[in-house]
């Protein structure tokens, strides 16, 4: 199985072409399932969200392609890591796969994809989502050995994730903001587990503060308020009940906040 996550966007022929290529290499029979292609353009912090927690949900030894790549076309790597749990993760060495791949167990191999091996064609400088990732997700999910058309990589020299660790002090959590959903909820990238919340606590924003209430669900507060709550992939969520927490707060992907309580 071949996951796509891109920030193609539905209206472009690119999926479409990533599908053909991958479909002209693969074994018959490998499914192909597109998570979305409509991560922000060229937001790696937010497609890092993305792939980190669809991602593990797929079979154990799935291929998870991401091309959220600004820097397509430059010195940047395209890698191949293979993670603990046997998924293969294929994209840009830009930080887009670092957190998939420790939501998978950790990284046990890693590659740097030769452009001028992976496919029989000429390589596009702006589009490697078709040219290279494509072509080494299909071989790979075929059976075939990263080796045929990659070199080893060292781990540590992979692009560290786009998104900060938390810094979590007795009743000061200093957050950044890891994805907003199209209902306006903050995603941020403090696991609930890490912080014991009271009631009520106070989210600072640019020196503007805002109190909000602590709730296990959306309905235990009236349409309007602020809360914090356990999102669905169990990190702290920030929510207008009806409405637009980024909206209110002023804030977007990669932004920092602070929670006081």
């Amino acid at each position: 199985m071949i996951t796509l996550t891109t920030d193609f966007g539905l209206g472009s022929p690119y999926p479409a072409q990533v599908k053909a290529v991958i479909l002209r290499i693969a074994a018959p029979g490998v499914d192909i399932v597109d998570v979305t292609h409509e991560v922000p353009a060229q937001d790696v912090v937010a497609g890092s969200y993305v792939m980190s927690v669809a991602c593990p949900w797929f079979p154990p030894g799935s291929v998870h392609v991401g091309v959220v790549d600004p820097g397509v076309g430059t010195e940047r790597r395209a890698v191949l890591l293979e993670a603990e749990r046997g998924d293969f993760l294929v994209g840009p060495d830009n930080g887009l796969l670092i957190p998939l791949a420790e939501e998978l167990g950790g990284i046990v191999r890693a590659f740097r994809i030769l452009e001028d091996e992976v496919s029989d064609w000429e390589v596009s400088a702006t589009f490697h989502g078709r040219d290279v990732f494509a072509p080494a997700a299909a071989r790979v999910a075929s059976g075939e050995s990263p080796e045929r058309f990659c070199e080893p990589l060292d781990p540590e020299e992979l692009v560290e994730p786009p998104i900060a660790e938390p810094e979590v002090d007795d009743g000061h959590v200093r957050a950044q903001v890891w994805f907003v959903d199209d209902f306006g909820n903050i995603i941020t990238n403090v696991l609930y587990d890490e912080v014991d919340l009271p009631e009520t606590v106070t989210i600072r924003v640019s020196g503007e503060s805002f109190e909000a209430r602590h709730v296990h669900t959306y309905g235990e507060a009236d349409s309007g308020d602020l809360v914090v709550l356990r999102s669905s992939s169990d990190h702290l969520e920030i929510a207008v009940v009806e409405g637009s927490a980024a909206e209110l707060l002023g804030v977007s992907t990669a932004d920092r906040l602070e929670i006081l309580y």
